[in-house]
């Protein structure tokens, strides 16, 4: 899945999910500047509850610069839990994923392939 967020298209999230085993590449741009980060986690699904058990953060691309991106993920790193709500509409192939730290926001992309709900 691609997560591009609409109020921010220089932040994305490209990321899958294997029986439970998750890998996320969270991407910020700001000109020529590039903040990446790689998260890999166990995933569990609740109801319409994602929650990933994060095993492992690290940075990809050594930050040169100040960033929401690499300010995030030091602040909540030793921090293994995190809960996000997200509501799927199948016939549109579309998901909105839900949070609430570091910011409120709702994402909506749309995804190929098939998302199980083990």
């Amino acid at each position: 899945m691609n997560l591009i967020d609409n109020q921010n298209p220089n932040f994305q999230i490209k990321m899958t999910c294997f029986k439970g085993n998750y890998v996320a590449l969270q991407t910020l741009k700001y000109g020529d500047n590039t903040a990446k980060w790689k998260i890999t986690a166990r995933q569990f699904n609740l109801f319409n509850q994602v929650i990933l058990y994060i095993t492992k953060r690290r940075p990809l691309v050594k930050p040169t610069y100040n960033n929401k991106l690499d300010d995030y993920n030091q602040l909540v790193f030793d921090q293994r839990l995190i809960f996000y709500a997200y509501k799927i509409d199948k016939d549109k192939n579309i998901i909105t994923v839900y949070e609430d730290f570091p910011e409120r926001r709702a994402i909506t992309t749309e995804f190929t392939g098939k998302i199980s709900q083990w």
